[in-house]
């Protein structure tokens, strides 16, 4: 650990909240799903916060930054308006049942804004992401005390050429376009994904969005059914955004247009972001990055939440911490091509 790490890391132990900031830069933090009970779908992806967590990292949130609206932040990034000198926005991915159920009336007991993205070819439960397939696999392998699931699954990835010495490791590097094979192999061993999706209804329905509009918070596109954008090419990143944000705009009448990539925007190009704010008129995206500069600074990096038992201000004070070295080393630039 050099110097430059151990003297930020002291700083970032020991100053005061109010000393903690990012500049110009909203802390826009995002999170997923909160609930006491990880459903299957989600169990073997990361760690959701609880409830009494949750609520705790917004305490410690609301003293350190003053909440802010996207309609704010579109404002500010777009035509320069002020904002409170340490501002955050918080967002949550995948359109998730438990934003209903928990995230909203806690957050409207606050008054705090926030935006949801949906992943629209998934609302009212038509479908579900390859990585939630995953690790309904994974569950039902490690349910099964007989081990027959276990040896199956070892004897179908194998033929693929997969070599990890772990199942559960092998489930979870299929990417995007391996779906096929996580339906037949779920097919093979007893998984109904059709089945789960009537009686878990892991997802919002759009009546539901359509009532998170009404009170006030800010719907966005995620896409249409959730791949990495790394792994698809131009053409069918154009359309996954496009066509997810109309969707949006025509079902819920949102009039800002923000997308939110799944999992992460490495690797998206220089064209992808030159259609997305000119042809296309997106207003804002949103990847995970950290508080990365960008090639836009109407690309935001927003703080992944969901890494561990971390409370929220731990978690601040080290992503503080990472800032001021990539700032300090001038290392802080996303570089695209």
């Amino acid at each position: 650990m050099s110097w430059l790490y151990k003297a930020a890391l002291f700083l970032g132990r020991h100053l005061p909240r109010r000393a903690i900031s990012f500049g110009t830069r909203t802390f826009t933090a995002c999170y997923h799903a909160v609930t006491d009970d990880p459903p299957a779908h989600l169990r073997h992806l990361y760690r959701p916060r609880t409830v009494r967590e949750f609520e705790s990292d917004i305490e410690q949130l609301l003293r350190m930054f003053t909440p802010i609206s996207a309609d704010e932040l579109v404002r500010h990034v777009r035509f320069g308006q002020n904002l409170p000198r340490r501002s955050m926005l918080l967002t949550f991915d995948d359109g998730l049942r438990e934003i209903k159920d928990v995230v909203a009336p806690i957050l409207m007991r606050r008054g705090i804004p926030a935006v949801f993205f949906v992943t629209t070819g998934f609302i009212d439960n038509r479908g579900m992401q390859h990585s939630f397939k995953a690790s309904l696999i994974i569950d039902s392998v490690k349910r099964d005390r007989s081990g027959q699931i276990r040896r199956a699954a070892e004897r179908f990835f194998a033929r693929d050429g997969n070599s990890h010495a772990e199942v559960e490791q092998a489930v979870l590097s299929l990417k995007y376009n391996d779906t096929p094979l996580l339906d037949e192999f779920a097919s093979q061993i007893g998984i109904d994904f059709n089945a789960y999706l009537r009686e878990q209804r892991p997802f919002l329905t759009k009546d539901e969005v359509v009532s998170l509009k009404r009170e006030g918070f800010e719907i966005g596109a995620h896409t249409v059914n959730h791949p990495k954008f790394a792994h698809i090419p131009l053409d069918q990143q154009m359309t996954q955004t496009l066509e997810s944000l109309e969707y949006v705009q025509r079902e819920f009448k949102s009039t800002l247009r923000l997308f939110a990539f799944p999992f992460s925007d490495r690797g998206v190009s220089r064209a992808f972001f030159e259609w997305a704010f000119g042809e296309a008129g997106i207003d804002l995206t949103f990847g995970t990055g950290l508080l990365q500069d960008d090639i836009s600074s109407r690309n935001i990096q927003r703080c992944p939440m969901e890494r561990g038992p971390t409370d929220a201000e731990t978690r601040v004070r080290n992503v503080w911490v990472d800032f001021s070295v990539r700032r300090f080393r001038g290392c802080n630039q996303i570089q695209r091509v």
